[in-house]
This record gives structure tokens, C-alpha cells and sequence, in this order.
């Protein structure tokens, strides 16, 4: 069980997609489609017999003692083919019926052990992915929901998102009836029969690393502020790939907040005038659209808590008109939560980059006398 719960993450893939990508391609397919609702993904986590039961969220801490829990068990323990099992869903704060902004469900989270509002926390479920330690099917997981919360109007904190079976024309329809009308609908989240998953969001955005800040020699620095962040994207041997510089969507406080954050962790003053930081913080931010290209490689050491910028660029992805959205407490510098698999295309395009890099050089190579 130990090594289900651990591993959910990995299990839970959500490639994000806009809205009309997702139509272009898919225009012929079915699937089970669903709200996407704005919160911490985390999982449920029950075992009889050791009498557990609680919350593991994105970065991997538990989380215990709120209501929702006491919901869970007292439902789950009464179900007595259920040994253990494990149900995927979003932790979301509700009050008065509608659900609060991710930035409220954040505060309550992170305060969760002390907090008055934890009686806020509820839990809307996608699936249930494990199941007396075996992998259950997506369908199966649907018919087993209905099996076990069969009693949808005694729930409180536990909600099930309906599903709906179709094409396309399924999704515009609940596109145009929840999607930023309904407080707290982000997206739709799209299934295949086969479980794979898609979400549906109005524009596409990137889980980065803050590895710096700019700029020194700007006029906001003297303001006490922060021009722009230096992002990056993780990759298998650990090292940063640079991404683009995200110098808009900020409020005045949160430009002055990253001033104080980089005072306090600065390593590494660059000639340009640019800051790197410590990689400890990630944002979330918004683009129109992206390019796959040679960006620095940035390694950090950090049992001595340094920067090396190597000579040799390698690909990453670059934004094109990036906009800061938000500050993710809920996710951890590693490769699910930052790395490039963001990018399903991403080995694809880069392949395809190669072998046109390789024809110009060929080109250059045998008209280099005529040239």
C-alpha cells in the first residue's frame, strides 16, 4: 500500500491542452468528460488495517486531522471488501456553497493543523486509482464510485464529479456552462476509456523553478522591486534548463515580496545584473504559445550552494508573451512537478529541430565556396 500512495503522482498524468488544440485534434473521439476544479491535487490514502487515513498532496505531505477525513472513514469502513485504496481528487476550499480561489484553499492548507477553517477543506474526486493494492480501470473506478457513494445526498465534504460520456460537442457545451462562470471551474478534465487524461484549460501555462531575478540595473531595483524572474525547467540529470523571463502579471507587492525573497537568497550576482537564487520557490505562469531552443545550462551544487553556467546550451522551452499566474506552494523542485514532460510533444519537436539544424549545417557545408 505504502508503494501505491507513494507513487500516485507519477500515476495521476494530466497533460494540459487549450481548449481549441484539444478540438482541432480530437474532433472524432470520445470521452468521459468532467470539471476541473481549482485546487491541491491530492489523494486519499485508506488502510484498514492500520487504521489509516488521511491526505497526500503533490509534495508529498500528509495532511490529517480535517473533517473530511472523519467523512471518508466512517463511509469507507462500513464498504468491507475495502481493504485499502487510494481516490485522486482536488482539495478545495468551499463556503457557501462555492468554491474559494486556489490562493484561500493554499492558506487553509498550509495552516490545516491550527486552522479555524479546516472545516472548509472538501474533496472533489476524479478516481479511484488503487484498490486493495491492485490498479483498478478508469470504468471501473467509475462504477465502483457510484457503488460506494451511492448516497450522494449524505455527503458533505466528499463530492464526485459527474462524468460525460461524448464527443467534442460535449465539451463546448460544458465549456460554455461552467468554465469561468462556475466559481472555482478552472477547466474540464477529458478521459479516455483507457484512463489517459487531458486538461482543458482556456490558456496553457507552465509550472516553473525561480533560479533568479532581474534586474540590478533597472529602474525597479532602486524601487525595491523586481523586474522580471529567471525561470527554468528541471531535467533527468538535475540540472536547470533557462526558460523565459516572466516580467508581467505582477502586483506591486508581489514584485516587492520576490525583493525580499532574492535579498535573502541570493548565491550568485551575474554581470548583466542578474540575480540566481536558490531554486526553492515555483510559479505557475501563462503563454500564448512556445518554442523549443539552445538555452544556458545551469547546474546547482547544492551541498556547497553554488551555480555553475556551463558553456554548452541545450534545448529547453521558451514562452512566448509568458505571464506570472500564481506562486505553487503545493509543488516541489522534481521532475513531475517541473520538469519538461509538461511538454507531451517535447521529444517529438525536438527531433524535428535536429534534423533541420542538421540540413542547414549540410547546406551551409556544400555551398560554403559559392556563399
Amino acid at each position: 500500500m505504502e508503494n501505491y500512495s507513494s507513487n500516485w503522482k507519477t500515476e495521476v498524468n494530466f497533460k494540459q491542452i487549450d481548449y481549441n488544440d484539444f478540438i482541432s485534434e480530437f474532433k472524432e473521439s470520445l470521452f468521459y468528460f468532467s470539471k476541473k476544479v481549482d485546487g491541491r491535487l491530492g489523494c486519499l490514502v485508506f488502510n484498514r488495517k492500520t487504521n489509516e487515513c488521511f491526505f497526500l498532496s503533490t509534495n508529498n505531505i500528509k495532511i490529517e486531522n480535517i473533517p473530511v477525513l472523519e467523512e471518508y472513514k466512517n463511509i469507507l469502513s462500513k464498504e468491507n471488501y475495502i481493504e485499502s485504496c487510494v481516490i485522486v481528487g482536488e482539495l478545495s476550499a468551499v463556503k457557501n456553497n462555492k468554491i474559494l480561489n486556489f490562493s484561500e484553499t493554499e492558506s487553509i492548507l498550509k495552516t490545516h493543523k491550527y486552522s479555524k477553517n479546516r472545516d472548509l477543506i472538501h474533496h472533489f474526486v476524479y478516481d479511484i486509482y488503487f484498490l486493495n493494492d491492485k490498479k483498478i480501470s478508469f470504468l471501473n473506478s467509475l462504477k465502483l464510485l457510484k457503488i460506494i457513494f451511492s448516497d450522494e445526498k449524505s455527503l458533505s465534504q466528499i463530492h464526485i464529479l459527474d462524468q460525460f460520456k461524448g464527443d467534442y460537442k460535449i465539451l463546448q457545451k460544458m465549456w460554455t456552462k461552467y468554465v469561468n462562470k462556475e466559481p472555482g471551474i478552472e477547466g474540464i478534465v477529458a478521459r479516455f476509456q483507457s484512463g489517459k487524461a487531458f486538461k482543458i484549460k482556456p490558456s496553457l501555462s507552465f509550472d516553473l523553478a525561480v533560479i533568479g531575478v532581474g534586474n540590478k540595473k533597472m529602474k525597479a531595483w532602486g524601487k525595491n522591486q523586481i523586474s522580471y524572474l529567471i525561470t527554468a525547467f528541471l531535467d533527468k540529470s538535475g540540472n536547470f534548463r533557462r526558460s523565459s523571463n516572466v516580467g508581467t502579471g505582477f502586483s506591486n507587492r508581489e514584485r516587492d515580496y520576490f525583493f525580499q525573497y532574492a535579498e535573502k537568497n541570493k548565491i550568485l550576482e551575474l554581470e548583466n545584473g542578474e540575480i540566481l537564487i536558490k531554486p526553492k520557490q515555483i510559479i505557475e505562469a501563462t503563454f500564448q504559445n512556445f518554442n523549443i531552443k539552445e538555452m544556458p545550462y545551469i547546474i546547482f551544487k547544492e551541498k556547497n550552494n553554488s551555480f555553475e553556467i556551463s558553456p554548452i546550451k541545450k534545448y529547453s522551452v521558451t514562452m512566448r508573451f509568458p505571464l506570472f499566474l500564481r506562486i505553487r506552494t503545493d509543488k516541489k523542485i522534481d521532475l513531475l512537478d517541473i520538469g519538461l514532460r509538461q511538454i507531451p510533444e517535447f521529444p517529438i519537436i525536438l527531433e524535428l529541430n535536429r534534423e533541420i539544424e542538421k540540413k542547414i549545417k549540410f547546406f551551409i557545408n556544400k555551398n560554403m565556396g559559392i556563399l
